[in-house]
């Protein structure tokens, strides 16, 4: 199964920054830029303290439908 993380337009969609988003989850700006590029990949726990940090599901992080 291949996903296309969406964690840019989330993020967008709260009107957070990366730095904000960073902040929120213990990381670097450089961090959070370099997921929502694709440049690096994104932990597991990294992924969950997005989505708690985002207010969604890991499964909206990875774009996958409900249920999935």
């Amino acid at each position: 199964m291949e996903y296309c993380l969406q964690l840019k337009s989330i993020r967008k969609s709260k009107k957070l920054t990366q730095a904000e988003l960073a902040h929120r989850i213990g990381v670097s700006e450089r961090i959070v830029g370099g997921w929502e590029r694709g440049e690096t990949a994104i932990t597991l726990e990294d992924a969950y303290n997005c989505a708690v940090a985002l207010d969604c599901t890991p499964n909206d992080l990875c774009g996958w439908p409900e249920g999935k």
